[in-house]
């Protein structure tokens, strides 16, 4: 798996606007995506000459990303684990951040589980903070930091 950091708002928009990707990062409020890739660092995934997904690593503050997983749905099962192991060594090669976090909404259990399985650790629950479908629902926050991350990857 190869991991890249890219500038292409359009390759970028390409996969976020594929519709089950799009209906899981937004909400009610809000359908209009906003890609900054000065401040947020898009890394795209690669399988051969295929592209798999991209993931936004964003900073929260200055020890701290939030991050963003966004792995087409036909490359999930043979992909999904290799693209959060390179996402987890860019970050370790190209960052001097000390934290990732991620905010999952409730609604989304594989995503968390998926998480999960790289060692991010739950951290709390963001109580009715996300409007899906005319509901108010929690997201669950869970974290990683740099050291295990690092004990993660040996």
């Amino acid at each position: 798996m190869i991991a890249e950091r890219t500038y292409e708002t359009s390759v970028i928009r390409d996969i976020l606007m594929v519709p089950e990707i799009h209906a899981r990062i937004t909400d009610d409020s809000h359908a209009q995506l906003k890609i900054d890739t000065e401040v947020e660092s898009w890394v795209t995934m690669t399988a051969g000459d295929t592209l798999v997904g991209v993931y936004c690593l964003h900073p929260f503050n200055r020890w701290t990303l939030r991050i963003h997983a966004h792995v087409l749905a036909e490359h999930r099962e043979k992909h999904a684990m290799d693209t959060g192991r390179a996402i987890l060594e860019w970050f370790v090669d190209n960052t001097d951040y000390m934290k990732i976090i991620a905010e999952i909404p409730v609604c989304y259990p594989d995503v968390i589980k998926f998480t999960r399985k790289f060692g991010f650790q739950m951290e709390g629950c963001n109580r009715q903070s996300v409007m899906k479908d005319g509901k108010l629902i929690d997201q669950v926050s869970l974290g990683i930091t740099r050291v295990e991350v690092i004990e993660g990857l040996k």
